[in-house]
């Protein structure tokens, strides 16, 4: 069952209507589901933050969107595996592409303090479940397909909700 939104993004979801101009992304918790609202609707399914990394509810806006994006995590989180740990001690960040960068194709930064965003993910088997350390885990095809077909822009408000 759909959390009611309040403001336009519940009215939009709530009446069907589709909103003319700018997108608007709703972030079902615990659905774990985006739904993008506007010249069309579309439902995505998505993992989240797990025990301890929940993902934060509120309203937000896309600060920045990566294309192949480097991943520069700080190299004292518990969670990083010890590879990437020692990569990132020696190097700094890890490029696109190498297996230790969990961000795939694309990165859309949302919570720059904390360096939440929503990204591809390795292993869609985990979709639909909580297990990331607070970001927006996507299929690498439905975020290109935001991007590039649906062309979602910076500023871009995001309705994170249970």
């Amino acid at each position: 069952m759909r959390t009611l939104l309040t403001g336009i993004a519940g009215i939009l979801l709530a009446t069907g209507v589709h909103a003319q101009g700018p997108a608007l992304l709703d972030i079902d918790l615990s659905e774990r589901t985006l739904t993008y609202v506007a010249d069309t609707t579309l439902t995505f399914p998505i993992a989240t933050g797990g025990k301890g990394y929940e993902t934060p509810t509120g309203e937000y806006a896309i600060k920045a969107i990566a294309r192949h994006p480097k991943w520069c995590p700080d190299p004292d989180k518990p969670w990083l595996t010890q590879a990437q740990r020692d990569y990132v001690t020696e190097n700094g960040c890890i490029p696109y592409g190498d297996k230790l960068n969990p961000l795939r194709e694309y990165f859309l930064l949302f919570d720059p303090i904390n360096g939440l965003g929503l990204h591809g993910s390795f292993n869609p088997y985990f979709l639909q479940r909580q297990g990331s350390h607070g970001c927006i885990r996507m299929n690498p095809e439905d975020i290109k397909e935001l991007v590039e077909k649906h062309h979602l822009k910076k500023g871009t408000i995001l309705v994170i909700h249970e």
